[in-house]
């Protein structure tokens, strides 16, 4: 049995990262629903962590260990009155609130990254699970830079990911 693959180009805007809802205590999460266009990113690596054991005088890997995953950075561009990038600060100032410097528990969640096909079909989705931020980019506002558009990145920690298709 053969596996035939076609190699189609997409597009650099044909990802979207969904948040269903994010956690914050600000009015701005108040529409529960984030939809980044992302223009870079790369699908974070796995390592499965080998132990060795002994067998039979000498040691053997043993696959039984954990995986580990990377974190995730993704880049963004930021819509003219920041919203976007607004709610991902709400959601870092939710995890960790300098007012009371307390931590709130309920700061994950599960979010999808959608590769999208050259007819508007999702083609791929990587299932983020238990996913927060933990540091959002600086963005550069200056008129000099030859950029028309802000662009910010953002690096995320989660549990794990899943693939559908």
């Amino acid at each position: 049995m053969s596996v035939d693959t076609y190699l189609e180009k997409t597009s650099p805007d044909r990802y979207n990262l969904i948040f269903p809802r994010l956690p914050s205590n600000t009015d701005l999460a108040l529409n529960h629903r984030l939809v980044l266009s992302i223009f870079g990113s790369l699908v974070p690596g796995i390592t499965l962590d080998i132990v060795t054991k002994a067998w039979q005088g000498m040691t053997v890997p043993d696959p039984s260990a954990q995986l580990q995953y990377d974190d995730w950075n993704i880049s963004f561009m930021v819509d003219s009155d920041l919203k976007n990038w607004l709610l991902i600060y709400d959601w870092l100032m939710y995890i960790h609130d300098n007012n009371t410097h307390s931590y709130n528990k309920n700061f994950t969640v599960d979010a999808s990254l959608v590769m999208i096909n050259q007819f508007n079909n999702p083609e791929v989705t990587f299932i983020f699970k238990n996913m927060f931020p933990v540091s959002l980019s600086s963005i550069d506002l200056s008129s000099r830079n030859s950029q028309s558009y802000l662009e910010c990145t953002c690096t995320f920690k989660y549990v794990r990911f899943e693939v559908e298709r």
